[in-house]
């Protein structure tokens, strides 16, 4: 109503000063009632002029004597030629919304100053501050002036200009892939700063960071010749591209670091292609090496090697000689082989470590003996249109550098039908090759490299290399140097003393992805596979009947155990998606896989809570390898055992230290818990996740509305756990059931801060003492270690904490053993014995901020006394009135 009573009086003022002449009181009324007519009118967005300096919400500021409004419909215009201020918030959401700061002009805002959509404009000498600053608007905007904030910035939007950026805390730049393209740029951070998935240029300027920097995703930054980067803390390079000179040209300005080595995963390229080791200020002009270029050859109808590609394949960039040999492979080739390297799971450190790793031909073969190679297309589980090849060597002088390889394309386009191509499993080409003693076959995946006619490959490559069989002459990040798997198969029907070998190829850095190893997969048929060295050492493709068991739900945490407080259930809310692949079908199968994912779809807590899983049954034994991955707007962070972590103190102190992936259990047994998050508010973009996030802040994510909330354009982190198992160590029999014992902990940054919880004393609760260092023991030790909150059904749901705070050798901690009434009956508060953790269908909706949990689903306490009745409380008679709704 009110932006309706806001147009209305626009029109009818717009009418009055149109016409300049008086309006009667009768034509006034039916200007009136038209425009009160259930009706269409358009009211448009009106342009705001400062007039003065003065408050931006005070009408006598703008010449319309009005407030503009650039965050609702209609959306205003506003030109600031003063020095306008706002105590609180600004958003500007509209996408004809505009703000310019002409020169000399300024807008001074006390909160956050949000830009979602619109357009904002500086000029040079305009002036643009705010506590924190967002703009995240999606059109081309130019930005002459000076922007500060005295807290943390996000940059994201398509600018250009030659401002001056000041953040007094972290900065992000292309959260959502949008490119910061400056002419003459001084920017000054005086935390980390963060460049995700976009391009940062600019011609002249300097680029000051006083914590660390960080390049992620698809990000490239170009230094210009007369500009440079300047960091005072770490430098890292975790993405595809590199730092370099304008446009990659081999030139460029300097760039220094104050700590440590300059830290590269997903790119080995660094600075400017240059190799490492680089030393504190680097010259991105000192050196500079070419791209790699590569002289393709291809297989020929009826030749070995063609340099000509046009006669031998057909237009989608498959070979035109193909035989299809389906029937000799075995049926259940496919099935086993995805047993063994399951889809979108990670590969098996073993399988990576085994020894056999290119097919190689003994070198006593007898003279005038040779071996024949055929390949044959399985399968293909990839995005990009791959291009597979082969090269020959000596086996006993591999080459070291990709340049001495002679490149022999087999199949330009691996795509099958249906997706991209045309190849069948089955299709196979003979290489038209004699091996004779002492050489190997190496193969190689030009990754997305086909150029979408016949054989013709990219001037291009997507990760500046394909990738090869020989290790060697891959690049060491991720999982390491290996890109692919190699089984014996055995099964599938032979000729003449030929034996098959399947591989499997992966397409993307190792640092990234899913590390599955089957985006390509193909047989090659040896003849005879007695001349190869060492075959028996391949692995063998054995018959797996993999079982894969799902289950997708909602987990709904209160944290005030042991007092019931709101007992809202919104304090933590997540979905899960979990997934446990057996090999075999029976009763004594083993689990082969677990994968977790988890959304964050809620957090009401002003508590820091920990996030953790103990799968029953597990110990450490029994885990051949185990990945945490963490996305959070396009960005991904892996964490694996022995990775470290690094944050930043409140004095500003970086501490570095090992990530506690795995932690023993508290009780003494063998069981461990994977830590999941050390702190859920770190999961959230409104947060530094390189700074710790103490205490004192927080935010409600969508539980509410009010000045407690996160930032409209919050988001969350996207966990995902991968656990492999070694081979016949954990019997699904003793896995228990999905979803396992997820568990939240009150916040313990490793040793450096114990986080505090604030409750009401009583004889058999005492308060967490709140805000004290770790080393301070007098004080008290902290929650983190100690306070657990499990689902009722885990023995393990034994939550301790210490009841005598002058103790620090935790010899006062006491057991509360939450399905009892032993110990002070702390679960009386309502009906006695209630839960603090729910397990939930998807989909579930939690109730909103200090909403008890019965008030919005009503038969809740009747099921919680007696589960054996409304077990249907959680869909039927559901109050929707105190439910959150986005």
């Amino acid at each position: 109503m009110k932006i309706f009573y806001t147009a209305f009086i626009r029109v009818v003022n717009s009418l009055l000063i149109q016409t300049r002449e008086k309006i009667s009181l009768s034509m006034l009324l039916l200007i009136c009632c038209c425009l009160l007519m259930p009706t269409t009118f358009n009211v448009y967005a009106t342009n705001f002029t400062s007039l003065q300096n003065g408050n931006w919400n005070t009408a006598s500021t703008w010449n319309r004597n009005e407030v503009p409004d650039v965050d609702n419909w209609p959306y205003d215009k506003v030109i600031i030629n003063h020095t306008v201020t706002n105590s609180g918030d600004l958003s500007m959401n509209g996408s004809s919304s505009k703000i310019t700061i002409n020169s000399g002009g300024s807008l001074s805002i006390g909160g956050t100053f949000y830009v979602g959509s619109g357009k904002l404009i500086m000029g040079s000498a305009s002036q643009l501050s705010a506590n924190i600053i967002q703009l995240n608007t999606s059109g081309n905007q130019v930005i002459d002036g000076t922007i500060t904030s005295t807290s943390n910035m996000e940059i994201d939007g398509h600018f250009t200009g030659s401002p001056t950026i000041i953040s007094g805390g972290s900065l992000l730049l292309g959260a959502q892939n949008r490119n910061q393209l400056f002419s003459a740029l001084d920017m000054q951070v005086a935390g980390n700063m963060t460049i995700q998935n976009v391009k940062l240029t600019w011609t002249s300027g300097t680029v000051t960071v006083g914590g660390n920097f960080l390049l992620q995703g698809v990000g490239d930054v170009d230094v210009p010749n007369s500009g440079s980067l300047a960091v005072s803390g770490t430098l890292s390079v975790s993405n595809l591209r590199s730092i370099d000179g304008p446009n990659g040209s081999g030139s460029g300005g300097v760039v220094s670091w104050g700590v440590g080595d300059v830290m590269i995963s997903g790119n080995n390229l660094g600075l400017n292609n240059c190799p490492l080791p680089y030393n504190s200020p680097f010259d991105l002009s000192s050196c500079a090496l070419p791209g790699l270029a590569i002289n393709w050859k291809w297989i020929g109808n009826n030749q070995a090697v063609i340099d000509n590609y046009t006669q031998a394949f057909k237009i989608d960039g498959a070979p035109k000689n193909l035989i299809d040999i389906s029937s000799r492979l075995d049926a259940e080739l496919l099935v086993d082989f995805y047993g063994m390297v399951p889809e979108g799971v990670e590969v098996a450190s073993s399988l990576l470590s085994s020894s056999f790793t290119n097919i190689s031909v003994q070198d006593d073969l007898a003279p005038g003996s040779v071996v024949t190679i055929k390949v044959t297309f399985l399968n293909e589980g990839a995005g990009y249109k791959n291009s597979l090849g082969y090269f020959i060597y000596q086996t006993d002088n591999p080459p070291t550098n990709i340049d001495d390889i002679e490149h022999i394309i087999i199949m330009p386009n691996t795509s099958k039908t249906n997706s991209g191509g045309s190849l069948e499993s089955g299709d196979q080409l003979d290489l038209l090759i004699n091996m004779t003693a002492g050489q190997s076959i190496g193969f190689f995946i030009n990754s997305n490299g086909w150029d979408g006619n016949r054989g013709q490959q990219k001037s291009s490559f997507l990760y500046e290399q394909p990738f090869y069989t020989l290790e060697s002459l891959n690049p060491t990040v991720g999982l390491g140097q290996r890109y692919h798997v190699i089984f014996n198969d055995t099964r599938s029907n032979t000729e003449g003393g030929s034996g098959f070998f399947a591989y499997g190829f992966e397409d993307i850095l190792t640092s990234g992805g899913d590390k599955d190893y089957n985006d390509l997969i193909f047989n090659v048929e040896v003849t005879p596979i007695s001349a190869v060295e060492n075959y028996q050492d391949a692995p063998v493709i054995e018959s797996v009947n993999s079982q894969v068991n799902k289950k997708t739900g909602v987990l709904a945490f209160e944290d005030n155990w042991p007092l019931t407080d709101d007992y809202d259930f919104n304090d933590v809310v997540l979905d899960y998606d979990i997934t446990t692949t057996l090999d075999g079908d029976n009763n004594n199968d083993s689990v082969k896989s677990i994968t977790l994912i988890y959304n964050i779809q809620a957090m009401g807590a002003s508590f820091h809570n920990g996030l953790a899983l103990r799968v029953p049954g597990l110990n450490e034994s029994m885990i051949d390898s185990v990945t945490l991955e963490k996305t959070l707007n396009s960005s991904t962070n892996i964490i694996e055992v022995g990775s470290q972590v690094t944050t930043q103190l409140g004095s500003g102190e970086f501490i570095t230290y090992d990530y506690p992936l795995i932690k023993d259990s508290e009780f003494g047994d063998s069981s461990i818990s994977f830590t999941l998050s050390e702190d859920l508010f770190e999961e959230l973009s409104t947060f530094d996740n390189n700074s710790m996030v103490f205490e004192t802040l927080s935010c409600m994510y969508k539980t509410t509305v009010s000045s407690a909330e996160c930032p409209p354009n919050t988001t969350s982190a996207t966990i995902k756990l991968t656990i492999n198992i070694k081979f016949n160590t954990l019997l699904s029999v003793s896995l228990g059931s999905m979803p396992f014992d997820n568990y939240i902990f009150g916040t313990h940054k490793n040793n450096l801060y114990a986080y505090g919880r604030k409750n009401s004393d009583s004889d058999w609760f005492t308060a967490w003492k709140t805000h004290f260092s770790n080393h301070l023991a007098s004080q008290g030790i902290g929650t983190g270690k100690y306070l657990e909150i499990h689902l009722k059904e885990f023995e393990s749901g034994t939550n301790v904490f210490e009841k005598d705070f002058s103790l620090s050798n935790f010899s006062g901690a006491v057991p509360i053993d939450a399905k009892s009434y032993s110990l002070g009956n702390p679960f009386t508060s309502k009906i006695g014995n209630l839960p603090w953790v729910l397990d939930l269908p998807d989909n579930w909706r939690h109730p909103k901020e200090r909403v008890d949990i019965s008030q919005a689903y009503p038969h809740f306490y009747d099921w919680a006394g007696n589960n054996n009745i409304h077990t249907d409380w959680y869909i039927n008679n559901v109050n929707e009135k105190q439910l959150y709704t986005d």
